[in-house]
């Protein structure tokens, strides 16, 4: 059994919910429980990460802004990570680094349409017809 069999599907994100690779993500906005509990959504993810002092500290150190409203559309990485708590002890959670940079893709080349023989044709077809009706001969 994997961990979310065992401790079941929470709310908010774990470190399980996150690819090994970490995701780039983007920040929707915070939002305040009544609870007072602390929720980042993002667009990409379903379920939001729960806002501890670690998390707003590396986010804030990351986007030099420690206003959690100038925080939206700003991307990050979620990865999975393990961290040492008090007494030593390990902890799997989630960190915040930098986000991959965004390729930008180039334009594709369009390429010149080629014209068939009979558009040619019907084209040279079209202007004398045109050309009799306007100057129609006389008899």
């Amino acid at each position: 059994m994997d961990e979310r069999e065992l401790f079941g599907d929470k709310p908010w994100l774990e470190h399980y919910d996150i690819k090994p690779e970490g995701e780039n993500v983007t920040i929707e906005h915070v939002e305040k429980t009544p609870a007072g509990k602390n929720l980042l959504h993002f667009f990409e993810l379903p379920k939001p990460l729960t806002l501890f002092w670690h998390v707003y500290r590396d986010i804030k150190r990351i986007l030099g802004e420690s206003d959690t409203k100038n925080w939206e559309n700003k991307r990050l990485k979620l990865v999975p990570t393990i961290v040492k708590i008090n007494g030593g002890d390990e902890k799997e959670t989630i960190g915040i680094e930098i986000a991959d940079p965004i390729e930008e893709k180039p334009e594709p080349k369009k390429l010149p349409t080629l014209r068939r023989k009979r558009d040619l044709n019907d084209e040279a077809s079209e202007r004398l017809v045109a050309a009799a009706q306007e100057n129609p001969f006389e008899r």
